[in-house]
């Protein structure tokens, strides 16, 4: 068992070094000169690569018309699904505007478990359904300007909270680089 478990803190010390090494370069291309689409791509890699998940996808609102679209992912059938995954953004009751809205993040151990299987939108489940995901919101100025969406192949998976903790850094990251993009 004790050789089990420093396994496991070395694979979770190997992902925080890809998340951190990720946010270093992050940063760094934030004090330069730097495509916004080139930052998130990195940036879901890093994500997609450090959590070890099945799909990563960025989600961008489109003002003009109201509604998030998934831009650029990673993943199992990610050319499939992201043009299927796209949503109002005029709010409603489901994970998704509740994250959007309070700017929260959320994260879904089992799709499946009756607290939260009646709060996915039909959009999602029909396009997606994962059975655990994540979902973390973007918000410039309290606007809610993007999401980040993570999922795995199976429900329950052990996430360790300083994993979860750069994921936040990325996210803070990709919110500073979109501001940043709007005043240029």
């Amino acid at each position: 068992p004790a050789v089990a478990e420093e396994t496991v803190t070395e694979a979770i010390e190997e992902r925080r070094q890809i998340m951190a090494e990720g946010a270093q370069h992050i940063a760094a291309a934030l004090n330069s000169r730097y495509d916004l689409n080139s930052l998130m791509i990195g940036v879901l890699e890093t994500m997609y690569r450090g959590l070890e998940l099945n799909r990563v996808i960025f989600c961008l609102n489109d003002v003009n018309v109201g509604t998030f679209r998934a831009r650029s992912g990673f993943g199992e059938s990610i050319d499939e699904i992201i043009p299927r995954f796209s949503f109002s953004s005029k709010g409603g009751t489901d994970l998704f505007s509740q994250s959007l809205s309070k700017g929260q993040d959320i994260v879904v151990n089992d799709s499946k478990h009756r607290a939260f299987k009646s709060k996915l939108p039909k959009w999602y489940i029909e396009a997606v359904d994962a059975p655990m995901f994540l979902l973390y919101p973007v918000r410039v100025r309290q606007f809610p300007a993007a999401l980040f969406y993570g999922d795995f192949t199976r429900p329950n998976v052990m996430v360790a909270q300083r994993l979860l903790t750069q994921m936040k850094i990325l996210r803070d990251q990709a919110a500073k680089a979109i501001e940043a993009s709007h005043r240029r």
